[in-house]
């Protein structure tokens, strides 16, 4: 049996589930959690590589638009003081891991989340 696809999305929780919903996804056979990441949208690309020179772990979303800085990195009480400390540099998102059903479940949510 071939393995079930997954992927993790910069969407809050509920509005996953609102997607899922909308793309017709079988309710039973596909899952939507929260991760233990945050992504950082940053204001700037100066923003981004500053505050991946301050989160080594962080890591930057591949984007299909170069002008898009989202910075992924594990959730800590220290990247939301960083926020607290400079609010000027960009919000914070909320990211899902979510298994499909199938491929097509995949793609179709995806259509829905990025039309």
């Amino acid at each position: 049996m071939l393995p079930k696809p997954s992927a993790i999305y910069p969407v809050p929780l509920n509005y996953a589930c609102e997607l899922a919903e909308r793309a017709g996804l079988p309710s039973e056979a596909t899952f939507i959690e929260p991760t233990s990441l945050v992504g950082l949208v940053c204001a700037s690309e100066r923003d981004a590589i500053y505050f991946l020179l301050h989160f080594n772990d962080a890591q930057r979303w591949p984007a299909a638009d170069p002008d898009v800085f989202l910075m992924i990195v594990p959730v800590s009480d220290e990247v939301q003081d960083w926020i607290n400390e400079n609010p000027h540099s960009g919000d914070l998102i909320d990211m899902v891991a979510i298994e499909f059903q199938s491929a097509s479940d995949l793609r179709r949510f995806e259509k829905a989340l990025w039309p």
